[in-house]
């Protein structure tokens, strides 16, 4: 260790004393290293593409010569001193070619097959993507090794724009062959179920570059390059160097201490798929599958057989799509757009897949710029400062319009486009207008999608929604939409509410639900919707509500209004009668830590209330909440077999005037209901509706 400790990597030029020692290296392993001249060495150190490995400052012990050709570097020699082998010294040699080349598109090489170094290649980050005979008559054949940097290219970006519009799985070598093969046996029927024709507007079947080197392990050279013209059908995704390296040392605990060379293809299959940012992996390998838990729970990423995948289509889509953990983590702030900005911004938010131009887009843009007394133009940044979405706003009477609505593409973008939507749909209510508006002509598939999910409805080009911060009875808010439909530039959609608001019974509860989101915030009071008080402990109240506005504006909010659409909340298993679609009004436990706490102070739909194991549940909700394993597990009592209650809500929104205990027992008391509320806790809709509307009213008397 001490020794290794020693080594040093370093350029060497054609004055170096350490030249000859190169030389002397390539003479000693010219059986395998080929015929290089002596002047080759020389004009390759003056352009400074020779690395060495020294031991202290004397003894030249490794050395790697590359060039540079069609914006790649191409590894020529990589020889290691007999003592020296199997000490991690070639790969000390090839991490400093990674970082004195990224500007480059990767790094290639080509090596005989028949080799012992092509069991090093994979270990040190490459693949097998091609291969050819070698020039003298009945050679071997040689193998073109591959390492992409990561550049954000055209490429790169079609891949982004393809994995945010699919579910995207990447599948295993065992997927990938039984696809490949002609064979109609059971083992590879479950798999071909993958290719069915109704899956291919739904799903994505991916791979990582691993797959060649599984592919170079079959000894017919004919079979080898059909299975990699078959690999390049599928989507390859890129991965993340540093990602796949901490996840392969993780892995490396999950599976045995002995390994066979498939084995470790497995693992790096397996850490490379964590590495490209997508969630699902698709296998039939029953020692894969084994570990499905324990990866699940360190990477938050799913390890599936086919069947699983396909049973799951819907549901995992959605995990996929809609994460707002994650966005919570990333969205560091949103801020105005600065005018020297405009090169960054077309490159990130032009929307050339819908026809728009360019110039088109840096007359929009130009013109939101050009008015800020008009509109308030802004992007999303996330911690990095990379740009993750841009927003214009422009205030019409009682309308808030939205010209210009772009999200990067990627993983998160559909999360990230609801979160947007949503926040617009907030800053409306928090000004008092009753429509947004999105007039942006060149709307992608995840803008739509999102809109369509959030109620807006489309018509004649533009996209609106009604937001109404009202309650009262069905028919007076009936008469109140038809009001406001007379004149009015949507007249049709706010007529067509309003009639259809008018016409539903008030025991339509199921219908009512879906009209009161459709005007969220209003609230129809005398519709007989079931409404429910759950307790939950402040510290949870501070997350699930949302982590950002939690620590600003949860307790003591301004505007009162949270920003996660979805949430799950997670309970013991109890005989309450909860049952959905509800309402649900948040009593927030008594907490010295926590200003405020001790009262009611928010209001959501109950969407769907399931009971079962915790690892059922945690798999299944995991992209909603903040909890962790461990915190489902003790709510388990620590065991795997007790059932708990899964609690899925939305449309939260944070009353500006929380309702204190003695308040809230006083009204309890006085209506017939429990007082002491402990666990859920049953209100009539008069109670509801007295709580909800005492908890917007003080705020507008304040």
């Amino acid at each position: 260790m001490d020794s290794f400790a020693q080594i040093r990597i370093e350029r060497i030029g054609a004055r170096s004393p350490h030249l000859q020692s190169v030389k002397n290296l390539a003479d000693e392993n010219s059986g395998t290293l080929g015929f290089f001249p002596a002047g080759a060495f020389d004009e390759q150190a003056t352009r400074g593409q020779i690395l060495v490995a020294l031991h202290g400052d004397k003894t030249c012990i490794a050395y790697l010569l590359y060039r540079v050709a069609r914006n790649r570097a191409f590894i020529v020699h990589l020889c290691v001193d007999g003592s020296w082998r199997s000490k991690g010294i070639a790969k000390l040699l090839v991490d400093e070619l990674v970082g004195r080349t990224s500007q480059y598109q990767g790094i290639g090489l080509w090596c005989r097959r028949d080799y012992d170094a092509n069991k090093m290649w994979p270990k040190l980050g490459f693949a097998a993507w091609a291969e050819k005979l070698g020039r003298k008559a009945g050679g071997s054949e040689l193998a073109f090794w591959w390492r992409p940097h990561p550049h954000t290219d055209l490429f790169s970006a079609s891949i982004q724009e393809l994995l945010g519009s699919k579910l995207c799985a990447v599948i295993d070598a065992s997927i990938f062959f039984d696809l490949g093969s002609t064979d109609e046996d059971e083992e590879s029927e479950e798999s071909k179920y993958l290719t069915a024709s109704w899956l291919h507007e739904t799903l994505e079947l991916c791979l990582t570059d691993e797959i060649f080197n599984e592919i170079q392990r079959c000894p017919d050279a004919n079979e080898r390059r059909r299975q990699q013209q078959f690999a390049h059908r599928f989507t390859i995704v890129p991965h993340d160097a540093v990602t796949f390296e901490n996840a392969e040392m993780v892995l490396r605990g999950v599976f045995p201490d002995w390994l066979t060379e498939s084995d470790e293809s497995d693992l790096r299959q397996l850490a490379k798929a964590i590495a490209t940012g997508q969630q699902f992996f698709v296998t039939r390998d029953v020692a894969l599958l084994k570990t499905a838990d324990k990866v699940l729970e360190a990477f938050a990423f799913h390890i599936l057989t086919p069947t699983d995948l396909i049973v799951r289509i819907d549901e995992l889509r959605r995990e996929a799509e809609y994460q707002p953990a994650r966005i919570a983590g990333t969205l560091l702030a949103m801020r105005l757009v600065h005018a020297r900005e405009e090169p960054i911004l077309t490159d990130a938010f032009q929307c050339a897949g819908e026809g728009e131009t360019k110039t088109s887009f840096q007359h929009r843009l130009r013109r939101s710029l050009a008015t800020p007394s008009e509109i308030e133009c802004l992007v999303a940044l996330d911690c990095n400062k990379t740009l993750l979405a841009l927003i214009a706003y422009r205030r019409h009477g009682d309308t808030l319009e939205i010209p210009l609505i772009r999200v990067r593409r990627g993983s998160l973008a559909m999360t990230m486009a609801r979160h947007l939507i949503l926040r617009s749909l907030l800053r409306a209510c928090s000004n008092q207008q009753t429509l947004t508006r999105v007039t942006d002509s060149h709307i992608e598939p995840i803008i739509a999608n999102a809109l369509t999910e959030l109620l807006f409805v489309h018509s004649d080009g533009t996209w609106v929604k009604a937001s109404l911060d009202l309650a009262d009875t069905k028919d007076r808010i009936a008469k109140h939409l038809h009001r406001l439909s007379i004149d009015h530039v949507e007249g049709g959609y706010l007529k067509k509410l309003a009639d259809a608001v008018g016409v539903t019974s008030i025991d339509a509860t199921l219908e009512l639900t879906k009209l009161e989101k459709a005007l969220w915030p209003a609230k129809i009071v005398d519709a007989n919707i079931p409404c429910f008080i759950i307790p939950i402990r402040a510290n949870w109240a501070q997350h699930l509500f949302d982590e950002h506005l939690a620590k600003q504006e949860l307790f003591g909010a301004r505007e009162g209004l949270a920003l996660n659409r979805e949430a799950v909340y997670y309970r013991s298993k109890s005989l309450c009668g909860l049952r959905a679609p509800a309402r649900i009004l948040w009593y927030v436990s008594k907490d010295r830590r926590f200003q405020g706490a001790g009262a009611v102070r928010a209001s959501s739909y109950l969407d769907s209330v399931m009971v079962g194991r915790p690892k059922d549940l945690f798999r299944q909700f995991r992209r909603l909440g903040i909890y962790e394993w461990r915190n489902v597990y003790d709510l388990a009592k620590r065991n795997i077999n007790n059932d708990v209650m899964a609690i899925r809500f939305s449309d939260t929104e944070l009353l500006p005037g929380p309702i204190e205990w003695a308040q809230l027992q006083t009204i309890l008391r006085e209506n017939g209901c429990k007082s002491q509320i402990r666990t859920i806790t049953t209100v009539t809709n008069e109670v509801f509706a007295k709580l909800y509307v005492l908890g917007k009213s003080r705020a507008r008397r304040a």
